[in-house]
């Protein structure tokens, strides 16, 4: 463990300007990481620095730092603990350390390999199994393949391999107490190593060659095969031979003909960089003897932190987890990156590695193929499905639950009359209409928005608990903090609590320009909007429910008005009252279709006559009401 040098007390606030000043002023020119917290001392952003006076300065120093999130600083940072260290190469380990600690928000965020699919083979086993598994290699004994891009494509190559190649898939428990040959082996998967149906080495030589074939080395898996079905066969076991030509015919038709794309046969990894808003895409190919073996992509959101500082800590993370490193990393060009990055990388991995950039033309067409990759990730990433953007936005919101279901609420009136509140639901992400609800106002006048909120609130939650009217995991209140407070004093008057549990609660707030995109989140007992720019993923399904719980809103309200404008016309017609308007409304629904009507119809419905009927329709085509806006 490091040492901790607090230069400041916690309790000292380094929002006060004179506190702020001390503690510059005091602040060590030495190596080391700091760590910038709130007044509620959670971790906002961890940094390194070759001079930590020089550097940390630079964020309260107007001009010092133009990353977009600097300016917040001065307003969120109540404490810095400082962390010396002997050296750069010290202060970087630790920082990426310390970031995976605590996630600050304003640090790299990385998206990666921990959702893709691999492939484990525990090898130090007698009788080792090939396994789906998710997330980076452990620190253990097995062999780790992948990620691959989809279960899909993992699941098709374990189906091959237990199919050719007839290995276990029963956990080491089940496999210990089997006496006879499962279903597996009866359907030609397993050669039930369980029930001594095979002997050790042969099986090792099984999960030779399949290693072979995971790790690509086709042409040597085919040549391997090819003589062994020769042998069985010049020995007359025509069965097996007959097996390991069915192997053969199946692993030719998997085989995709890759063209050779480096002639010096050095495995080497090229990375390639876009950014496209708040994502940066990296795609590192993987060239192994002369060929593209795989590609890695993952995605960064990115908080405005500089290239180099996202690539860096990428880097890091990515080779730390490796258990095999290439000859050569290649990296983008006119990023600077650490000089201690590569003795960094050999350390820890124990192999030499090349860190270089992409200088003749050969290296250089295998960096516009990843950076083309990259860009092509980013374009891939723009439609999020619901499940990617409601994680995100239980991320970027600091939930403690996941994200089911969602309401949000709008109040829309018409110069004052007609007042309704909206509130519609996305379950999953998606639009459940069936359980939208509106909200006709009773006591709220039109223009109180935060009245309206309050009545609104207090109807929909004296049906909690009932059924279609379950508490949401998210509320969504379309406005500012006003509207927030207003919704919370609700809460509070009810003694329902929200936050630690269901519901969490946000207003959104509209940016001040012509297209209306909203910008700010605000949140419960938080004095500063967060903000959201346009490529955040989050913002893809607030702006989705918030756009939908607008239009509902204006629909209702428009109803609503042509309601009370079709029953005042009705009630001037002769011989029709209060009464007999609403039994037309109910019926009709609409001027246009009562007059499409005829009096036999109209004479049909309750306490009317044929001749009434006909009164009201030749009333209405002498007195041609219209529908108007004033």
């Amino acid at each position: 463990m490091y040492a901790a040098m607090d230069l400041v007390p916690f309790s000292s606030d380094l929002r006060n300007k004179a506190v702020l000043g001390e503690f510059l002023h005091n602040l060590p020119r030495t190596p080391g990481v700091y760590i910038m917290k709130d007044e509620n001392s959670g971790v906002i952003y961890v940094g390194k620095a070759i001079n930590i006076k020089n550097r940390v300065t630079s964020y309260f120093r107007k001009g010092g730092d133009t990353r977009f999130f600097v300016p917040r600083l001065e307003h969120e940072v109540a404490s810095i603990e400082i962390l010396m260290a002997s050296s750069e190469k010290e202060a970087l380990l630790l920082e990426n350390n310390l970031i995976k600690e605590f996630q600050p928000k304003y640090n790299v965020n990385l998206r990666d390999d921990k959702s893709y699919p691999g492939i484990s083979v525990d090898v130090e086993s007698d009788f080792p199994r090939f396994r789906l598994v998710r997330g980076l290699p452990k620190d253990d004994e097995n062999l780790y393949f992948g990620p691959y891009n989809s279960s899909r494509g993992v699941k098709a190559v374990l189906s091959f391999i237990h199919r050719h190649f007839r290995f276990r898939t029963c956990s080491d428990r089940f496999f210990e107490s089997r006496r006879r040959p499962c279903l597996q082996h009866h359907m030609g998967r397993c050669a039930a190593p369980c029930c001594g149906l095979i002997e050790k080495e042969a099986y090792r030589t099984l999960v030779d060659q399949a290693l072979m074939f995971v790790r690509g080395e086709n042409e040597g898996l085919l040549t391997l095969l090819s003589e062994r079905m020769m042998t069985l066969s010049e020995n007359m076991e025509y069965e097996q031979a007959g097996a390991v030509r069915d192997t053969i015919i199946a692993l030719k038709s998997m085989i995709v003909p890759q063209s050779a794309v480096s002639s010096d046969f050095v495995d080497r990894d090229v990375i390639g960089m876009a950014t496209e808003e708040e994502l940066t895409s990296l795609v590192v190919l993987e060239v192994r003897r002369g060929s593209i073996l795989s590609h890695r992509q993952t995605i960064i959101e990115n908080p405005g932190l500089p290239a180099d500082e996202m690539l860096e800590m990428f880097v890091i993370q990515h080779y730390f987890s490796a258990k095999r490193l290439p000859a050569e990393i290649i990296v983008p060009d006119g990023i600077d990156l650490s000089s201690h990055l590569k003795e960094i990388i050999e350390e820890k991995t124990a192999a030499k590695v090349s860190l270089r950039r992409a200088k003749d033309e050969h290296l250089r067409s295998l960096m516009d193929m990843a950076v083309s990759s990259a860009r092509n990730s980013l374009r891939l990433n723009v439609d999020y499905d619901n499940e990617s953007q409601l994680r995100a936005l239980a991320t970027r919101l600091k939930m403690r639950f996941p994200i089911h279901r969602m309401e949000c609420y709008d109040i829309s009136h018409f110069q004052g009359a007609n007042a309704v509140g909206s509130m519609v639901v996305f379950m999953d992400g998606e639009p459940a209409r069936k359980l939208y609800r509106t909200f006709k106002l009773r006591r709220a006048t039109g223009g109180d928005d935060y009245g309206a909120l309050k009545e609104v609130m207090e109807r929909r939650l004296a049906h909690a608990g009932e059924k279609d009217w379950e508490m949401p995991d998210l509320m969504v209140i379309d406005g500012g903090k006003s509207q927030l407070q207003a919704v919370l004093r609700v809460f509070a008057k009810l003694g329902i609590s929200y936050g630690s549990v269901p519901p969490a609660i946000i207003a959104l707030a509209k940016e001040r320009d012509r297209d209306g995109a909203p910008d700010r989140i605000f949140l419960p007992g938080v004095k500063d909007p967060l903000p959201v720019r346009g490529g955040g993923r989050e913002l893809l399904i607030l702006s989705k429910i918030r756009d939908e719980a607008h239009d509902h809103a204006i629909t209702s309200q428009r109803l609503a008005r042509e309601r009370d404008f079709l029953r005042s016309s009705l009630e001037n017609l002769p011989g029709i009252g209060k009464k007999r308007a609403m039994i037309l409304m109910n019926h009709f629904r609409s001027i246009d279709k009562l007059a499409a009507s005829d009096a036999q119809t109209i004479g049909k419905l309750p306490t009317f006559t044929e001749a009434l009927g006909d009164r009201v329709l030749k009333a209405l085509k002498t007195e041609e009401p219209e529908m108007s806006e004033t």
